[in-house]
């Protein structure tokens, strides 16, 4: 798909983009796309603003609804985890340790730098 530029206040997500471009694609509105997928105009702005997170049905929804290629579920999900800006963890049926582990890397995670980010990557991955 191609690079989307949004020139407002309130740009698009990399999946907003996506979505955009589909839209441009199939001549849809906005609207008829929210309706195909059974919410409202606003749920489907707000998701492509970032401001929602995307339903875990979307992909193969949109996969089938608009009939894209098996392949194409690879950069949709890429998309979306591009366009992630909020993750929440369950605490609820952690160790007492995991939850200070948890609770510590949320109270510092504004401030970490690059550097100390990657090396946590590298050690949860495995």
């Amino acid at each position: 798909m191609k690079e989307f530029k949004y020139p407002y206040k309130y740009p698009y997500t990399k999946f907003g983009e996506f979505l955009v471009a589909l839209q441009e694609r199939t001549g849809e509105t906005m609207r008829q796309m929210a309706d195909k997928l059974n919410v409202s105009s606003q749920f489907l702005s707000n998701v492509a603003h970032g401001r929602k997170g995307v339903p875990d049905d979307w992909v193969p929804r949109l996969i089938h609804l608009y009939h894209l290629p098996e392949d194409a579920e690879i950069d949709i999900r890429l998309r979306i985890e591009e366009s992630q800006t909020f993750y929440a963890v369950s605490t609820k049926h952690a160790s007492p340790l995991k939850r200070k582990a948890a609770a510590c890397f949320t109270k510092n995670f504004a401030a970490m730098d690059d550097e100390t980010a990657k090396k946590i990557s590298a050690l949860l991955a495995g």
